[in-house]
């Protein structure tokens, strides 16, 4: 992985995408600001731990229907609040569609100690690589996709 990748979508990838695979490419792309994960059914909150942990200056993170993820785990006020005060964390946004309950929306979106915006991207900013005429590589790179 390239170290200095500063926004990276690897949503979609379903049951293929890890916690063991996310806690990885956190260690190794530590200058990351925005990552989108959503569609990815394996990860845990575990994982989001080592995220929010390894990557400081994330700002976005995506997890859109990523629901094998803990809700009360991931969505732990006093704890998200604890790393914004102590400036160990710099998230703004977080996108959680299809996770969690309106009352812990609410409860996310007012705190003032957290200053989330929550769910402002239903879409993902961060262009993806497409598949040229049926050739099973991206960028050069071998690509198997299941369609």
């Amino acid at each position: 992985m390239i170290p200095n990748i500063k926004r990276l979508n690897i949503s979609g990838f379903l049951k293929r995408l890890a916690d063991f695979d996310l806690s990885r490419l956190s260690s190794r792309c530590m200058k990351l600001i925005e990552l989108d994960i959503s569609d990815s059914l394996a990860i845990t909150a575990s994982s989001l731990d080592k995220i929010l942990e390894k990557n400081q200056d994330l700002k976005v993170l995506s997890m859109n229907r990523c629901y094998n993820i803990d809700h009360p785990r991931l969505l732990n006020l006093t704890e998200l609040s604890r790393r914004k005060r102590s400036r160990i964390m710099h998230l703004i946004e977080v996108n959680y569609i299809g996770l969690a309950p309106n009352r812990i929306l609410t409860d996310l979106a007012y705190n003032a100690d957290l200053i989330l915006k929550t769910n402002q991207g239903v879409f993902s900013g961060i262009g993806r690589p497409k598949l040229a005429n049926n050739e099973h590589t991206i960028w050069e790179i071998p690509a198997f996709i299941d369609c």
